[in-house]
């Protein structure tokens, strides 16, 4: 992979104002016939800490262009970038630049970094020696001056080349180019074109007379002086090898900045919460108030969606969730239904790859063996056998986008399965001790995965560059569903209780009574701190015995509010950008 950065760039306060607010990022793929993904880290840093706030990864089509703003009022900030091996050696076919600008939205020049500038690989080299220049011939004796001839009309410019030996045609008088350098040489013959008519003998074309050409003395040809065109300047001697490209110079000036665009707006983060009882709620996650709800499906033959059984594609700002019979698209900007794919009696877990549109769906009816794969763009639906037995069930689904690889665990046989999309096959299968595996997280920064069970009580860490099951960690209940913030690489299962997980010790640090059984799958916003005083670090976590979707703060780890909703709510999820 190729991997870009920044560096770290200082954005401490003048006069009270941070020089950058916002960053604007563009990225280009210059490649005609070869689409690509670029994956986006953001860090602030802030008083010797490092932490991200961005973490994307963005599909990049043929000749594409992007451009993605982002939050920037700290004191230090510092974006990284990957791009993958396929196109990385193509001449660098994928180009980033960086923008800082102000509150104003003016440019900083500072802040501002093209492709060339960011640190990483494939950067250029080292500066080689320029070759030495030749000496210059002594100048030949110049011939009487012809009368002047009717000019022709100049042809192309060409490369000089040696004086040939044969006479040509007299060519189209042009301009006499620059002295040509070496040992001076016998004038040519007349040049290939039509001629003009001649004049007496002399040098052709009136004005100033070049010098003569390179090569020995000897008589003087006929009228003309070769070739047309200007003749360029001729090195004496064999041409050096060209040096490598040297450091690129210092930046130009700024030009003026052009007139300021009309401000956009910024939406709000939305959570969404799906009930037994056959609704979905939007909710605003600034505010925590209900703004929309609608049927399931409108018209359609489900009536309940299940635990857990609902993603976001926050590249597109879409909702799928399952109706019972059928998986249901949601445009987030409008909450419209825009499409129903039909797949088969209870789909459950969903988990979509952002880069490829694909969802991927678990069908959990009883003896299933499959999953089932959406392509979003045109509907399509396949099925793929995941299933290690008869009675397989597989409850809950998710894909790795980096990877490609889908994880699927089977409830009633213990098992999780990796199927690789690329070959189309089962890689690896994964016995499980535990009984009723239900959650599952996969964590492709730190290339491990997380299993809840709602027969067990205790959560299995597993470490995928080995192969081995790290650990177990207690919990005083079974546990039903399992979210995490990879940013803080804190995990949240719910039971009884709601259970939080520093993944890095693998301990619970704390532990928040929701008032009921919450053991359904919560949403977690993975910014813990965002755009000014955004209140952008809850945990939204459905408690279905109470009717309510409990709101934590997860700086606190404490229940803040809670949010009504119909009977049962058995899913939430989140959208931290909806723009």
């Amino acid at each position: 992979m190729a991997f870009l950065s920044t560096g770290p760039i200082e954005n401490n306060p003048v006069s009270g104002l941070r020089p950058s607010q916002q960053v604007t990022v563009k990225i280009v793929n210059r490649s005609v016939d070869s689409a690509s993904s670029i994956s986006i880290q953001g860090y602030y840093l802030n008083a010797g800490t490092r932490v991200m706030y961005v973490n994307e990864v963005l599909p990049i089509a043929e000749n594409q262009v992007i451009t993605k703003n982002y939050y920037a009022d700290f004191n230090g900030f510092e974006f990284t970038f990957v791009v993958p091996d396929n196109l990385a050696d193509m001449n660098d076919p994928v180009q980033v630049s960086v923008w800082g600008k102000s509150s104003t939205g003016q440019l900083v020049t500072a802040h501002r970094l093209v492709s060339e500038e960011l640190l990483g690989e494939n950067n250029g080299g080292e500066a080689g020696p320029t070759g030495s220049t030749g000496a210059t011939g002594p100048s030949g004796e110049q011939g009487p001056q012809g009368a002047t001839g009717p000019s022709g009309e100049q042809g192309p410019q060409g490369e000089t080349g040696p004086a040939g030996s044969g006479e040509g045609t007299t060519g189209h008088t042009g301009p006499t180019g620059t002295t040509g350098a070496g040992l001076p040489g016998p004038t040519g013959t007349t040049g290939a074109g039509l001629p003009g008519p001649t004049g007496t003998t002399g040098a052709g074309l009136p004005g100033p007379t070049g010098t003569t050409g390179a090569g020995l003395p000897g008589p003087t040809g006929t009228t003309g002086i070769g070739f047309a065109g200007p003749t360029g300047t001729t090195g004496a001697g064999p041409r050096g090898v060209t040096g490598l490209t040297g450091v690129t110079g210092l930046t130009g000036l700024t030009g003026q900045t052009g007139v300021t665009g009309l401000t956009g707006t910024m939406q709000y983060p939305k959570v969404y919460a799906g009930t037994n009882t056959g609704f979905v709620y939007a909710i605003n996650a600034l505010t925590n108030q209900v703004i929309a709800s609608w049927p399931l499906n409108q018209p359609g033959t489900g009536t309940k969606t299940g635990y857990g059984s609902a993603a976001i594609d926050t590249l597109r700002h879409k909702l799928f969730y399952s109706d019972g019979f059928s998986v249901v698209k949601v445009d987030e900007l409008t909450d419209q239904i825009e499409s129903v794919y039909v797949v088969g009696n209870q789909p459950r877990g969903m988990s979509i790859n952002t880069i490829t549109n694909t969802l991927y769906v678990t069908n959990w009816s009883t003896n299933s063996v499959n999953i089932w794969s959406i392509d979003v763009d045109s509907g399509t639906v396949s099925t793929i056998t995941v299933g290690t037995a008869a009675n397989a069930q597989p409850i809950q689904v998710k894909v790795d986008p980096f990877t490609n690889r889908v994880y699927t665990l089977q409830d009633v046989v213990p098992a999780l399965t990796v199927y690789d999309v690329s070959t189309n096959a089962i890689i690896q299968t994964i016995p499980l001790a535990g009984s009723r595996p239900h959650g599952l997280v996969v964590d492709p920064f730190r290339d491990r995965l997380w299993i809840t069970y709602n027969g067990a009580n205790y959560v299995n860490s597993y470490d995928l560059s080995t192969n081995t099951f790290e650990t177990n960690i207690t919990i005083a209940s079974s546990i039903g569903n399992l979210s995490a913030n990879l940013v803080t690489n804190h995990l949240f299962a719910t039971g009884l209780l709601v259970y939080v997980i520093d993944g890095d010790s693998r301990t619970v640090i704390a532990t928040i009574n929701t008032g009921g059984n919450s053991n359904d799958l919560p949403a977690v916003n993975p910014y813990t701190t965002l755009i000014g005083e955004y209140p952008a670090n809850s945990v939204y976590v459905p408690v279905g015995q109470r009717n309510y979707v409990t709101v934590i703060d997860q700086k606190s780890n404490t229940q803040v509010a809670t949010i009504t909703v119909s009977q049962t709510p058995l899913w939430t999820v989140i959208d931290p950008f909806v723009n």
